[in-house]
């Protein structure tokens, strides 16, 4: 059992030197949030979460640490040491003949990193995956800061065929230069989520923003979802997938792998690309026509 997550978060330049030693004596580790699909119940993907197993404090929250580590020298060496991760973990779960998409949050920073393509790039490589195998999910914060930001890094990413992921949406952002992005999904955050019964108008703007983007190729993914009834919702507004508690919590690499096993679409109805619906990595302002999905019953 994992202990409980310390709520005494590190600070300061003692927190850059006990995380830069924490990457080195490999104390982070990544647990995994399955994306589900509504339309069949099958899962198709998994999120990587770091967590730091502190050997004074315990379990380390992301953001108990992440923030220090976006003010130093360290984004790039632990977003470098969280994608090599979650390549082994994704090579790891296709020799088992459980092949699926796993995604990594990158923050702003890392965008401004110009070795990012070619890190993900060769980690690709290393491990034998294909680029679909990866997806990246950038904050929204992008938007806010303007089509120049990061602007290099995203175009790579797209070029190297990595699909993108605009994560938290709808916390601040218009849609004013969403096109302009070369993402493949946009996450809706989990307090827009919150709000869809609060009324028939909240529940239009959502179904609104779901069918503009998948009239720009782009899926829709719900975060946040905590019950049947938001489930029920959220599919009949079109949504394509969601990730939450109702359908499971942040799991370990082996009760993920135990998910997996009874939760992946059966190995003949899969594509061979080796995503569950991986969708393709979209230029900007181009248009992909959303993966089909094949309805069957789902799972448990």
């Amino acid at each position: 059992m994992s202990p409980t997550p310390t709520a005494v978060p590190p600070h300061g330049c003692r927190c850059w030197g006990e995380l830069r030693h924490g990457i080195d004596r490999g104390e982070l580790e990544l647990h995994y949030l399955p994306k589900v699909f509504l339309a069949d119940g099958w899962t198709g993907g998994m999120e990587a979460l770091v967590r730091w197993r502190h050997p004074r404090l315990g379990m380390i929250m992301p953001a108990d640490f992440i923030p220090a580590a976006e003010q130093s020298c360290l984004m790039r060496d632990l977003t470098a040491c969280v994608v090599d991760a979650a390549l082994t973990q994704a090579a790891r779960w296709r020799q088992d003949g459980l092949p699926v998409q796993v995604s990594v949050n990158l923050c702003v920073r890392d965008l401004l990193d110009g070795g990012l393509a070619e890190m993900v790039g060769r980690g690709l490589h290393r491990h034998g995956l294909l680029p679909g195998e990866l997806m990246l999910e950038i904050n929204e914060a992008v938007l806010a800061d303007g089509p120049a930001r990061g602007a290099g890094a995203l175009a790579a990413l797209a070029a190297l065929g990595v699909p993108l992921s605009l994560d938290d949406f709808g916390t601040g952002s218009s849609l004013v230069g969403l096109r302009r992005l070369p993402v493949s999904e946009i996450k809706i955050d989990a307090s827009v989520i919150a709000r869809l019964f609060d009324g028939p108008d909240t529940r239009l703007i959502v179904k609104s923003l779901v069918d503009l983007v998948r009239a720009l190729g782009i899926r829709s993914v719900a975060e946040g979802v905590e019950s049947p009834d938001a489930a029920g919702a959220l599919a009949a507004i079109g949504f394509d997938a969601a990730q939450g508690r109702y359908y499971c919590g942040p799991l370990d690499p082996a009760a993920a792998t135990t998910w997996l096993a009874g939760h992946l679409r059966p190995t003949a109805a899969r594509p061979r690309h080796g995503g569950t619906h991986p969708p393709r990595a979209r230029k900007p302002g181009g248009r992909r026509q959303p993966a089909p999905v094949r309805r069957t019953a789902a799972d448990g």
